[in-house]
């Protein structure tokens, strides 16, 4: 299936050669989103050419999934998870070097962090069947 066409940005190293690469394809994400494996926990963001975005945490433990428009105005819709994933208060994500907590109601599998960015990359569009909440 061919996707709606996005960009990456390593939020954590904006010296990522990979920043600003356009993905077409399912598979060539999922290589990218594989690659991460072993980095200390970071955010990256996918953007759309649709005007919206989602920043993804990435760990080997949990993930994070936060949609929201490029304009940076609200609403920031955050995916909960769906059971406790994380044992814990927050778990934290590297953005810029700086430490950012992410409580742990929104710590999903790696999995399912996953598959919300694929199906963000195919629509342009957060999965309705994901339950957000707005921060």
């Amino acid at each position: 299936m061919k996707m709606i066409g996005i960009r990456i940005r390593d939020m954590e190293d904006e010296a990522n050669p990979i920043n600003g690469t356009a993905i077409s394809y399912p598979p060539q994400l999922m290589e990218v989103l594989e690659g991460f494996r072993g980095r200390p926990p970071f955010f990256l963001q996918l953007i759309g050419g649709n005007g919206y975005k989602i920043d993804i945490g990435i760990s080997s433990e949990c993930g994070c999934a936060q949609f929201s428009s490029v304009d940076g105005l609200p609403p920031y819709l955050m995916a909960i998870a769906p059971s406790a994933t994380f044992r814990g208060e927050e778990f934290e994500f590297l953005a810029g070097g700086t430490s950012t907590p992410v409580d742990k109601r929104y710590c999903l599998s790696r999995d399912l962090t996953f598959k919300i960015a694929r199906h963000f990359a195919e629509t342009g569009q957060k999965d309705s069947a994901i339950e957000c909440e707005e921060i």
